[in-house]
């Protein structure tokens, strides 16, 4: 692809037509929020050893970062990257049960210029992983989304195959992936393979442990 001052312009098709995008390493860039945020913007958040997403205003993937490429590939790679490309809205990447959570926050973000924060599980069927994820306004009312992994541990190997039957568990919750066969009880179990294959038959919720990470959001029924 052609290169502009050291950077790899690709030009890729989009529904609305061709889509811009710029990459210089790893990093990928939608064409819009490079010219609206400042080089010196970028080259310091591909410089941080977390993970860092963009969205344009109307919240549209803008934006990845070397480490959000690098961890993308460990985990799924190509589908990751083939599913939610830069250009395409954040919310399709969000479990329906929280795209309006979400959508609000990210907007008062955009709107107010006050940072947000929230806390969410990352896991594998082996690993263990909580992040942080920290929300700032920045040029032209795009934003940066700057994950802290906070915990990371592996799990009990003897777990790693356990089978249970889906259509006894068919809740599972959005965050921690744990399964339960009552939306509202409180027996959630980790089952690895559901982690790995999510089940036809899951149903996504919310787990009572879980729902204290999105303040304001109404309990399952």
């Amino acid at each position: 692809c052609p290169k502009t001052q050291g950077v790899c312009q690709s030009i890729r098709p989009a529904s609305s037509g061709l889509l811009v995008v710029w990459v210089s390493g790893e990093m990928e860039v939608h064409d819009t929020f490079r010219r609206s945020v400042s080089e010196a913007a970028l080259v310091a958040q591909n410089g941080r050893r977390e993970v860092v997403f963009g969205l344009l205003p109307d919240l549209r993937l803008g934006y990845f970062n070397d480490a959000w490429v690098a961890f993308a590939a460990k985990n799924g790679g190509d589908e990751i990257t083939r599913r939610w490309p830069v250009g395409r809205s954040i919310l399709s990447a969000t479990p329906e049960i929280l795209r309006l959570y979400f959508a609000e926050r990210y907007g008062r973000v955009v709107s107010t210029g006050r940072p947000w924060q929230t806390a969410y599980d990352c896991s594998s069927p082996t690993v263990y992983r909580r992040f942080r994820m920290e929300v700032n306004r920045v040029e032209g009312g795009c934003l940066f989304a700057v994950n802290h992994l906070e915990e990371e541990r592996s799990l009990d190997p003897r777990t790693a195959g356990a089978v249970e039957d889906a259509a006894s568990q068919p809740w599972q919750c959005v965050n921690c992936r744990r399964v339960s066969s009552s939306r509202i009880g409180s027996d959630w179990r980790w089952i690895p393979a559901r982690v790995a294959h999510p089940a036809r038959v899951s149903r996504e919720t919310i787990c009572p442990d879980c729902l204290g990470n999105y303040p304001e959001l109404d309990p399952p029924r």
